[in-house]
This record gives structure tokens, C-alpha cells and sequence, in this order.
């Protein structure tokens, strides 16, 4: 598979819903998935690229859910969204914003007992 990594917004934080779930409020801005950490998550394990990069606008524009994982409240949040008829798909947002840019760090498909687990320990959060 050969694939052209290059920087991509997918579009707004959706600051509503990380309100709604985390209490948190963050900066307007836009997310970006940065050509190094595409190559980074893809390269790797390519399969995650066809499983998820053609839902990561939706993850961002319409999450299913939205949590942090212990130990990186101030450094990230995950923006989660079951796909009807399809995988659950994580996006790894940066909250480091730089020039009204959110970094997405990770993409990758989760398992449901997965995000089950999450919900119920209470690290991620239905919208």
C-alpha cells in the first residue's frame, strides 16, 4: 500500500461535547493530522489506515463519546464514535493547541468490550 502522508484538517474541535463529557474547557480551533504522526500511526500497522481514516472527519465532527485516559488529563483527550454498521473508531487529540491547531496524536479502531471498559471505569463519556 502505498500511501501519501500530508497534513490534513478534519475540522473543528467540537468543544460542546468535550464540555458536556470532561467539564473542560478548551479553545475554539481546528484538528490536524500532521504527516509525521499519520506515517506514525499508520506505517506500522497499515490495516488501521483502511479501517479508519475515512471515519476520522465523523469522529471529530460527531463523537459517540469523549474521555481521557488516567495519567494524560493535561496532555490529551479521545474522541470516540461507533460507526453504524461499521468499526469504533478512537481519535487522540492533543490539547497542546498551537495557532489554533489541535495535533491528533493517535487514530486506531477499538474493540467494544474495550469501550465498554472505558465507560464503565468512567474515562470515557457518552455524548
Amino acid at each position: 500500500m502505498s500511501i501519501e502522508w500530508k497534513d490534513t484538517i478534519f475540522g473543528a474541535m467540537p468543544i460542546e461535547a468535550v464540555k458536556k463529557c470532561l467539564d473542560l474547557e478548551i479553545k475554539p480551533g481546528e484538528v490536524m493530522f500532521y504527516a509525521h504522526a499519520q506515517k506514525h500511526t499508520f506505517e506500522k500497522v497499515p490495516e488501521r489506515h483502511g479501517i479508519c481514516w475515512q471515519h476520522i472527519k465523523r469522529v471529530i465532527a460527531s463523537p459517540t463519546h469523549v474521555g481521557q485516559q488516567d495519567g494524560y488529563q493535561a496532555d490529551s483527550i479521545d474522541l470516540v464514535c461507533e460507526i453504524p454498521g461499521g468499526p469504533i473508531v478512537l481519535v487522540a487529540i492533543s490539547l497542546r493547541i498551537k495557532k489554533g491547531i489541535y495535533p491528533i496524536k493517535s487514530v486506531y479502531p477499538l474493540k467494544p468490550n474495550s469501550l465498554s471498559r472505558r465507560v464503565k471505569i468512567g474515562t470515557t463519556k457518552p455524548t
